[in-house]
């Protein structure tokens, strides 16, 4: 994983004032731990939530660039 990925995903949570578990919801994750991992850095997520991360970030957040 790209060194800066996990603070994009970071900072656009917080820049949506969310929950992890809103958070997660909103991509479609059925975990807020799992958020919290892909936050530090520990996991990636899965091709379908880093589109969905792409689509709630405006596109500020290139989905290639997140997942494998």
């Amino acid at each position: 994983m790209e060194t800066s990925s996990h603070h994009l995903i970071s900072k656009l949570r917080a820049e949506r004032g969310e929950t992890l578990e809103a958070f997660a919801r909103a991509i479609g994750c059925s975990s807020k731990g799992r958020i919290s991992e892909m936050e530090r850095g520990l996991c990636l997520p899965t091709p379908e939530q880093a589109l969905a991360i792409e689509r709630i970030s405006g596109g500020t957040i290139d989905a290639s660039a997140i997942s494998p």
